[in-house]
């Protein structure tokens, strides 16, 4: 078993690992601005990345949350949306998705 290379996390100053595969915090995977500030029900966000490769939302869309889940699968949290263009995309902070609350 080797010893993995920590660093120092912007976000929470701990030295959680820098990857979602290994564990990193919410404020580096998905509190892109707010740090740690969790989505309310009624928030606006703005859409910054989402990995679902079949999805047609694009990088700018906007919705509005409906619920925020934490730890719901697998110690994975999701963000529900109603997005403005129609879509009911989920998104997951562990997974690379990436949004900032716009109002």
């Amino acid at each position: 078993m080797t010893d993995m290379a920590k660093e120092e996390c912007r976000y929470c100053g701990g030295d959680c690992p820098q990857s979602y595969m290994t564990g990193a915090c919410d404020g580096y995977l998905g509190d892109i601005d707010g740090l740690y500030a969790l989505p309310q029900k009624g928030d606006r966000v703005r859409l910054i990345h989402t990995s679902d490769e079949f999805t047609k939302l694009r990088s700018g869309a906007t919705g509005t949350v409906t619920r925020y889940q934490k730890d719901i699968m697998d110690e994975y949290d999701q963000l529900h949306v109603a997005w403005d263009e129609g879509s009911r995309l989920g998104l997951i902070p562990q997974s690379g998705d990436q949004w900032e609350v716009i109002e």
